[in-house]
């Protein structure tokens, strides 16, 4: 239901060059989060249909990817940050940005 370019609408702020694998496997599990919520029936009727706009149902089918994409955000956060690998874990810092101080961090969260 959420792809990287729903995502990226309701969140806005995103980088527009990140790549779809790092947020795909948060994606999948908001989507599970949000099915347990409205239950099986009502995620599939979203699914299920493109709603006109101005409609009822394109504001319900837009309230729920906007939950969904925040939900998958917030999972990928600290994420973002920090790298897993063969080497032990590390910190991602790009060349010319500075990294975040823990009270920055949290006041984002």
């Amino acid at each position: 239901m959420i792809t990287i370019d729903i995502l990226k609408k309701q969140l806005g702020g995103i980088q527009a060059k990140i790549a779809p694998e790092t947020l795909q496997p948060f994606i999948r599990t908001a989507e599970r989060w949000f099915r347990g919520e409205i239950g099986p029936e009502l995620f599939a009727y979203l699914n299920a249909f493109t709603p006109a706009a101005g409609t009822d149902e394109y504001d319900l089918l837009d309230l729920a990817q906007a939950c969904m994409s925040w939900y998958a955000y917030d999972l990928a956060f600290p994420h973002l940050k920090l790298r897993v690998g063969d080497q032990g874990i590390m910190k991602v810092v790009p060349s010319g940005h500075v990294a975040l101080t823990k009270w920055e961090y949290v006041d984002s969260r």
